[in-house]
């Protein structure tokens, strides 16, 4: 399947540019220019229609419980949560990327940890269980029926790449 569009929390149009550093979104970026703050070189620049995820799972008939979920869209991935509507597509598995706070430059939270800590929070309420970190994605499943422990919480802190000491 080919879908020239961006996931988000709204529907909009959106710019995606390519650059030296990789792919890099303005939708994240929409008060400073990507080139000066960051001095990336930027190769591309292509306009994209933004859709929720609500709405992209209607349009395509997804089923409401597909097993699986992985979302890596640096550092964007709450913002996608968030245009979804989990009464409507419920996964039973999410894989979402966690970042460390020096791992990215392109989200909206400058602030990696608030952003972490905001998606586990969504997703709990949601009914998901944290299950595990494997390198830097994080596992949550849907909550199984009668189960009633309260969702373990990863460590917002840690770092996926070894520090120095």
């Amino acid at each position: 399947f080919k879908y020239e569009i961006a996931l988000g929390d709204k529907n909009s149009e959106v710019t995606l540019y390519e650059g030296s550093f990789g792919p890099i979104d303005d939708y994240a970026h929409t008060t400073f220019d990507i080139e000066d703050k960051y001095d990336i070189k930027v190769n591309t620049k292509i306009k994209v229609n933004m859709q929720t995820l609500k709405k992209f799972a209607k349009k395509n008939n997804i089923n409401k419980n597909p097993l699986l979920m992985y979302i890596d869209t640096e550092g964007c991935d709450l913002q996608v949560l968030l245009g979804n509507d989990f009464k409507l597509l419920q996964p039973h598995i999410i894989i979402t990327e966690w970042h460390s706070c020096s791992s990215l430059i392109n989200s909206r939270y400058l602030d990696t940890k608030t952003q972490n800590e905001d998606k586990h929070k969504l997703l709990v309420q949601n009914n998901y269980l944290y299950c595990k970190r494997f390198g830097c994605n994080d596992v949550y499943i849907l909550k199984p029926p009668g189960f009633n422990k309260p969702s373990i919480t990863p460590d917002f802190n840690q770092h996926y790449f070894p520090t120095k000491k």
